[in-house]
């Protein structure tokens, strides 16, 4: 007598004997046609101080107050809404987010709102370690922390956020893609800067309806030296004005931009720089996001009790037990990644300046996923080992010992691993 049950029972390719879908998939099915609707919003408010304030990122400026004029520094925000979950992602043109400027950013907005505030670290804006309530002492070439500043731009970026939230939502169909960005010349836009560095050559890139949302490109932003002491928004803020996306930085901590012209002025390379990322960025092959579900999922970096590379004390020709003393009161001693979860799409948040080794290894073999440094934190260079080993400058502000790289790329994979299964194998990259 035959089976009554034998209707039922599902083969491998999840289909009934009979070729029907079996019913337990129905509730699947429901649960992603009806899920709540994507919401996106954006806003934008200028951060520039009502005063000049010396600028962050090369000692050699001696503490000088910024000469007047130069860019106009935004913080930009993107939205992220489903259902319960609503994420705030800020781009902002500053050098770094020290977690004292996370937090008080985080206690003005909504207890719902999930942050992430990632710095440009573009090397002409005020100094954000005015905004550290952790650099009490002084290092020539570098500000020390101002409680006074550090309201000023919590309540600022706060309002950009808050602003945001309520904008109107844009609609149309969500897209991603990857592709490696070229001069004319055909030449990359970035370069290695420590032996053997191996940049990663991608940007990556999200749109709404056909219009960029976001830009992620790993390359550091000084292409305006030392000499230049006026606000600068370098190459981020010229991208971000030309498409009018929110733009991040990668895995940059061993990865030099690459100006067109070696000769030209900060001006013009950063013009052919931001010029070469659109023009591309215009003709990248899109893929859909098909079901942009909303998810955020985070992970502690173990840190270890910060600690003076030997680099640190080569570079900086302090004694030992000073220089433990000095990044001992600098360092943070927590950290967390957070990976923001789009459909496909990961977003890997991170607290630190990795290398393009360690950004690799956080990414593996994901598809559609990239790496966002200097976010809500910032616990210095992270290295491989052998490279910590190898010395150097950025060797010299790896504040937490040899093994951070590790730590790092494990707290990543425990943040991705937390979430529904990502898609594997990544995409070929170029332009259509």
């Amino acid at each position: 007598m035959p089976d009554p049950g034998a209707a039922m029972q599902v083969d491998r390719h999840g289909l009934g004997r009979c070729g029907r879908i079996v019913t337990p998939l129905i509730p699947i099915l429901a649960v992603l046609l009806l899920a709540p609707p994507l919401v996106v919003r954006r806003g934008d408010v200028s951060i520039v101080p009502p005063e000049p304030l010396p600028l962050g990122g090369y000692t050699e400026r001696r503490d000088a107050i910024a000469l007047p004029g130069g860019d106009d520094l935004r913080a930009r925000t993107i939205v992220l809404e489903q259902g319960t979950t609503r994420v705030a992602l800020v781009s902002l043109d500053s050098l770094t987010v020290p977690g004292s400027l996370s937090r008080e950013v985080r206690a003005r907005l909504p207890s719902d709102v999930v942050l992430v505030l990632a710095a440009t670290h573009t090397h002409c804006a005020p100094d954000s370690q005015m905004l550290n309530d952790r650099m009490t002492m002084k290092i020539p070439g570098i500000a020390t922390y101002r409680p006074r500043w550090l309201e000023w731009y919590a309540d600022r970026i706060a309002e950009g956020i808050r602003e945001a939230l309520v904008a109107r939502p844009e609609s149309g169909p969500l897209e991603w893609a990857r592709w490696t960005p070229r001069y004319a010349s055909g030449a990359w836009l970035n370069r290695a800067r420590r032996p053997g560095a191996k940049p990663d050559p991608t940007a990556f890139g999200l749109w709404i309806g056909g219009r960029p949302l976001l830009g992620v490109f790993p390359a550091h932003p000084t292409l305006n030296g030392a000499e230049e002491n006026r606000r600068r928004t370098d190459w981020p803020g010229q991208w971000a004005r030309r498409s009018v996306l929110a733009p991040f930085v990668g895995a940059i901590g061993d990865v030099s931009p690459a100006p067109e012209v070696e000769t030209a002025d900060g001006a013009a390379k950063v013009e052919a720089f931001a010029h070469a990322l659109q023009a591309t960025m215009d003709k990248a092959r899109r893929r859909a996001i098909l079901r942009p579900s909303l998810s955020v999922s985070t992970a502690p970096v173990r840190l270890e009790k910060p600690s003076p590379s030997p680099a640190f004390v080569e570079t900086n020709k302090v004694p030992e037990p000073l220089a433990a003393l000095l990044v001992g009161k600098f360092a943070p001693t927590e950290a967390t990644v957070l990976v923001i979860r789009l459909g496909e799409v990961a977003l890997i948040a991170v607290p630190a300046e990795p290398t393009a080794e360690i950004g690799r290894a956080m990414v593996g073999d994901l598809a559609a996923a990239t790496v966002i440094g200097f976010a809500n934190e910032w616990i210095g260079y992270v290295l491989a080992e052998d490279d910590y080993a190898r010395g150097g400058y950025e060797a010299s502000l790896a504040l937490h010992g040899p093994q951070t790289g590790r730590r790092l790329v494990e707290a990543a994979k425990q943040a991705l691993l937390s979430g529904p299964p990502l898609r594997m194998g990544r995409l070929g990259s170029g332009t259509r």
